[in-house]
């Protein structure tokens, strides 16, 4: 994939996209360039474009870039329990055509509910669980399923 075909199946402007790449928002990008086409074009796997949709969606929606960083790191962390088993969230996410959502509460803990998985509100770094009452005051959500279907082409 590269980043007119992403944005032909996103509706963002290839410019905010490398907006994205080149600000560095999405934390472990593998992206090679080109060599011998004229631009020398970004070439990168869906999933990549995944991190750069996700990215360019919530600047869209306004929130600066260092929030953007947090946001997408805290999520990569992220991991979904079920009988026994732990899987990565957003592997999850993107290998099976589940409704899902991201939430970002309080600039800090992580939070993912992907069908019947609920990952509960986390916070990156920290081993120890929150407290089962645990609310946020504030919140970001991100509709990780319909970012996933459009970037896919589903």
């Amino acid at each position: 994939m590269d980043l007119q075909t992403l944005s032909q199946r996103t509706g963002f402007p290839v410019r905010k996209l490398r907006y994205c790449v080149d600000h560095g928002l999405v934390p472990g990008l593998k992206i090679e360039l080109t060599n011998g086409e004229a631009g020398r074009p970004r070439r990168f796997n869906e999933d990549v474009g995944f991190g750069l949709t996700c990215a360019a969606t919530l600047l869209e929606a306004g929130f600066n870039r260092s929030t953007v960083r947090k946001f997408l790191k805290a999520l990569l962390t992220v991991m979904l329990r079920s009988k026994g088993s732990e899987t990565l969230a957003l592997a999850a996410v993107l290998e099976r055509p589940l409704p899902a959502v991201a939430e970002f509460g309080d600039g800090i803990n992580i939070r993912v509910v992907a069908g019947d998985w609920d990952s509960r509100w986390q916070c990156p770094g920290n081993p120890a669980p929150l407290d089962i009452s645990y609310r946020p005051t504030t919140y970001i959500g991100l509709d990780l399923g319909q970012i996933r279907d459009r970037v896919y082409g589903r």
